[in-house]
């Protein structure tokens, strides 16, 4: 048995906003609820960028490195990544981009 739960994350800010804001992984730590920190270790935010982001999960803490791969500004891309978001930082993110 499969069950699957899809989260919708709508704001009113402009779309534009919307994608500068979380194409900079910088700003992980103000919506996602787990991240301690996140900074830029290489790039300047396009293709080849390297963010470093510490996470707190389950009373451990987690280091990981992302790297950007693709930018691109299409609605249905940025799904995927919503869809995974928890009740909690869905919530937070909504809150966050409102007072943008």
């Amino acid at each position: 048995m499969t069950t699957t739960i899809e989260r919708r994350v709508m704001t009113a800010t402009d779309p534009d906003r919307v994608f500068a804001y979380l194409t900079d992984f910088r700003n992980a730590k103000q919506w996602d609820s787990g991240t301690t920190s996140c900074e830029v270790v290489l790039g300047d935010g396009g293709p080849g960028t390297v963010y470093r982001n510490v996470s707190e999960f389950a009373g451990t803490t987690v280091e990981l490195e992302y790297t950007t791969q693709t930018l691109e500004h299409v609605a249905p891309l940025m799904k995927p990544l919503l869809d995974r978001l928890g009740d909690r930082t869905a919530e937070q993110l909504k809150s966050t981009l409102d007072r943008l």
